[in-house]
């Protein structure tokens, strides 16, 4: 059942099939390429003393233009290699609050979800990426008026089990597939054709978000 308010497996594929010759003329290789490199590298070993990993980290997934303090910068590649040595399941809940715990410069704990979620992407591509844009293109409102983790944490996973079905659902529609088949055409690069449907998929939201701005 589609949450109100949120956008269904339909909608998405309207604006994807809509753009579809500007997402397959758009896209190129640096999004997958640099993820590849991280992903790579966070399965190659130790990522603690990894300073290459940190910096492309830092870059790519822009913790230098968050305003997040250096304590927070170290809890979230603690966190990060903690989650790498964990055979488990991964606990949401538990990581995002280890961070909301680290307060920001203005003295105060903020929700930092989405880099959460960058984080146990950067080890199972099966966990789609969120971000505001991705928010915004499936109609998730803010959670920042709703008071407490608990509050604002229920809200959030409610928003991303949305976007995970949405995503399966789109992968089992021909038309979607065909639109990545396209850009795998495209790129002709065997790195892009090893990864899975579902961060095809991803890169293709992501470079959706991009075009609608």
């Amino acid at each position: 059942m589609v949450q109100k308010g949120y956008h269904a497996a339909g909608d998405i594929k309207k604006v994807l099939i809509d753009n579809q010759k500007q997402l397959v003329e758009n896209t190129n290789g640096q999004n997958y390429q640099v993820y590849t490199f991280l992903h790579e590298q966070f399965h190659s070993g130790d990522t603690k003393n990894n300073g290459l990993f940190h910096f492309v980290c830092r870059s790519f997934y822009n913790l230098d233009n968050l305003s997040v303090t250096a304590e927070f910068e170290q809890k979230y590649f603690e966190l990060i290699e903690r989650e790498r040595l964990n055979d488990n399941r991964p606990n949401i809940v538990e990581i995002t609050n280890a961070l909301y715990q680290v307060k920001n410069r203005n003295g105060n704990p903020s929700m930092k979800f989405p880099l959460v979620i960058s984080m146990l992407h950067l080890k199972n591509p099966y966990f789609p990426t969120f971000d505001n844009n991705v928010a915004t293109l499936f109609g998730f409102t803010s959670t920042n008026h709703l008071a407490g983790f608990n509050r604002k944490m229920k809200r959030l996973i409610e928003q991303y089990r949305h976007l995970f079905v949405t995503y399966q659902q789109l992968l089992g529609d021909s038309d979607i597939i065909n639109l990545i088949n396209q850009i795998e055409k495209k790129m002709n690069d065997n790195k892009y054709s090893r990864l899975p449907k579902i961060k095809k998929l991803d890169l293709l939201i992501n470079e959706a978000t991009e075009l609608l701005k």
